[in-house]
């Protein structure tokens, strides 16, 4: 992994604000979200990382949110991993998978920095740092209509291009000998 995107890492992670890491897949945005966590503030907090793009849109919003306080008994509801990363992070990995009705959800997280209670008076305060990783520009998924631009501005406050790994020549024949 190159150097400069490490130190840019490090440096972000004094700051307690968003990240979107930009890459292909392969690249290491995941390894970079967590050097991010482990040497920020919240190092002491969890780390949940989510893929918006291997689940169903039901799915990602329970995982994401949890269950809601009309859908069972508040002791035994579901923590989403919003409510779950108190004073810790969250990788929201393809986050350009999301769909838009979760989009404005999550966006309503990071603005209020509470989560609605599903009908009840209450809300849940979220003090999760979120970072996000896509494949591509979000902006290219904004100009589509598939990326709300709230959420873009939110969420690219530290955007970390992530170059494509590349082996060295010389050090080809160790890694195919094993």
């Amino acid at each position: 992994m190159c150097d400069n995107v490490m130190n840019l890492a490090l440096r972000q992670s004094r700051f307690d604000l968003p990240v979107v890491l930009i890459g292909k897949q392969g690249t290491g945005k995941e390894g970079i979200a967590k050097t991010i966590h482990f040497n920020s503030k919240r190092s002491k907090g969890p780390f949940y990382k989510l893929n918006c793009g291997s689940i169903v849109p039901q799915d990602l919003e329970m995982e994401l949110f949890g269950q809601n306080h009309l859908e069972s008994v508040r002791l035994n509801r579901k923590l989403g991993i919003l409510e779950a990363a108190n004073q810790g992070s969250v990788y929201l990995e393809d986050i350009n998978k999301m769909p838009l009705y979760l989009q404005a959800r999550l966006m309503s997280v990071i603005q209020d920095q509470v989560l609605q209670g599903g009908g009840e008076p209450d809300t849940i305060p979220i003090n999760a740092r979120i970072m996000a990783g896509t494949n591509r520009p979000l902006e290219e998924f904004v100009e589509k209509g598939l990326f709300r631009l709230d959420l873009f501005y939110a969420l690219n406050v530290l955007p970390i291009i992530v170059p494509e790994r590349r082996v060295d020549k010389k050090d080809l024949r160790y890694i195919m000998m094993g």
